[in-house]
């Protein structure tokens, strides 16, 4: 009998045993999710890192766009100047009251920048800048 009464306490402590086991594995996933994986924190996370992204991503686009419109102004203002500076040497092309120069051909009857006028360079017709 006593050899009984043994295996049945093995077995009953067997069983709580087990019971503990999965209460205790239970708790340990509540917390994990709650408080160490908390996935509101996660979530939380990921919107901030989204937020952060768009804020880079717009000042990129910003100062891309600051950063090309320099260069197209410092385009411009070298083709002008080495246009002024071509243009510096070329005073014996330009028409007098006698004789059309060059850049007044005699096609060229209509009003300054149309197709049949005189040739334009930054608005102004070539002969103005040459002198």
């Amino acid at each position: 009998m006593r050899a009984y009464v043994a295996r049945e306490a093995r077995i009953e402590e067997a069983r709580l045993g087990a019971l503990v086991t999965t209460a205790q594995a239970s708790f340990r996933g509540f917390y994990s999710r709650k408080y160490v994986h908390s996935m509101s924190a996660i979530r939380e996370y990921l919107l901030a890192v989204e937020r952060k992204g768009k804020q880079v991503k717009a000042e990129t686009l910003r100062a891309a766009a600051q950063q090309r419109e320099m260069l197209d102004r410092q385009r411009a203002e070298g083709a002008e100047r080495d246009f002024l500076e071509a243009a510096e040497q070329l005073h014996h092309l330009v028409s007098t009251k006698t004789q059309r120069g060059v850049f007044r051909p005699p096609y060229a009857s209509g009003a300054p920048g149309t197709s049949t006028g005189p040739p334009t360079a930054f608005g102004l017709p070539v002969e103005e800048h040459i002198q």
